[in-house]
């Protein structure tokens, strides 16, 4: 069925193809589009994992690392140096041209972006995000908008469930973490706190292990599902482990400093926390298409990224399998922009 909101509307712009989504996957893939003489539009809400205040630390090129939203701001001025049209926007609706060939994109303007001058003061995550939507910000749709893309890159990435408490957003990437391999390294010989009890949990307790001897499991269940078998491995290793739910994560300016939980009568003192975070692949866009996906709902495509709806590919942590690496996430990017220049070449000039 036809979309009225994308229907009744003037299509703003025509361009070989549409990338959603602007973290290292969409920015990666809209510079190899343009880059191969494509026309590109980039549409992004402002709400990816490149927005947190982590520092990068495994990707190459970088010895000291790079924050995730320099990297952000830098793939911006590249993608635009080679002619990307960027938009922050909220992409709302996505359906076939009429035509049947391409796709009509309707893009929104953003729930909301960061504004310096009202945010709270002293808080990296919020001056990293105002700093890394800013240019963004300048093509910032003002209004619903309709884009004609020949084709389309989705790389919306994951939603993070993070545990909920007043200044989270600030802690993530400087104190909370979920990601050993990206951030695994940095625990050498420090106090750490992994929370939860299913096996993602364990299996970071363990690896965490090896590097600090001051580690601590701690369930958040009442009732935890941790089998008494587990546990009597994870404190041969060195790991404390208590059964309990946490109650308060005790920070200042973004740094985690004691967690509380049920039960102690003092808070437990840590330097990092890893939580077992779930993750909710952001597809709601490629779902309405009909795009296959896997039991975990993640996007399956073939090794060119294409997904089962013709033209339209998918790059990053929306796909099946993907690791949640910055690196992989750029290549998937890359990958599927190159596909796409391919397919719509004319065949006689294959």
């Amino acid at each position: 069925m036809a979309n009225p909101r994308i229907a009744d509307r003037h299509i703003a712009e025509r361009v070989d193809c549409v990338v959603i989504g602007g973290g290292p996957a969409g920015l990666s893939a809209a510079i190899q589009v343009a880059r191969l003489a494509r026309s590109c539009v980039l549409v992004d809400d402002d709400r990816g994992r490149s927005l947190w205040s982590q520092t990068t630390r495994n990707f190459l090129g970088f010895p000291n690392g790079i924050k995730a939203t320099d990297l952000r701001l830098l793939g911006q001025r590249q993608a635009t140096n080679h002619g990307v049209i960027l938009r922050a926007g909220h992409v709302a609706g996505l359906r076939r041209s009429r035509s049947g060939h391409g796709f009509d994109v309707l893009v929104e303007p953003p729930d909301d972006v960061v504004d310096l001058a009202t945010a709270e003061p002293g808080l990296e995550a919020n001056q990293s995000r105002e700093r890394a939507a800013r240019r963004m910000d300048e093509r910032q749709t003002s209004r619903p908008t309709v884009v004609r893309g020949r084709t389309v890159i989705l790389a919306t990435g994951v939603a993070d469930r993070y545990p909920a408490f007043d200044g989270r957003d600030a802690c993530v990437g400087i104190s909370l973490f979920w990601c050993i391999v990206c951030d695994g390294y940095e625990a050498r010989g420090r106090r750490v706190a992994v929370v939860g009890d299913d096996d993602d949990a364990v299996s970071t307790a363990f690896f965490l292990a090896r590097l600090s001897d001051r580690v601590i499991l701690v369930t958040n269940r009442g009732r935890s599902r941790l089998p008494r078998t587990r546990q009597s491995k994870l404190e041969s290793r060195g790991v404390e482990v208590v059964r309990a739910v946490v109650e308060a994560y005790d920070h200042v300016a973004g740094r985690i400093h004691t967690v509380r939980v049920g039960g102690h009568t003092s808070p437990i003192p840590v330097e990092m926390v890893f939580v077992s975070s779930p993750r909710a692949p952001r597809t709601l866009l490629a779902r309405r298409l009909g795009a296959r996906r896997d039991d975990a709902g993640y996007l399956v495509v073939d090794a060119a990224m294409r997904t089962s709806v013709d033209g339209l590919w998918a790059a990053g942590d929306i796909l099946a399998g993907h690791p949640h690496q910055v690196g992989e996430g750029a290549a998937t990017g890359a990958v599927a922009a190159t596909a796409v220049s391919y397919d719509l070449m004319d065949p006689s000039a294959r």
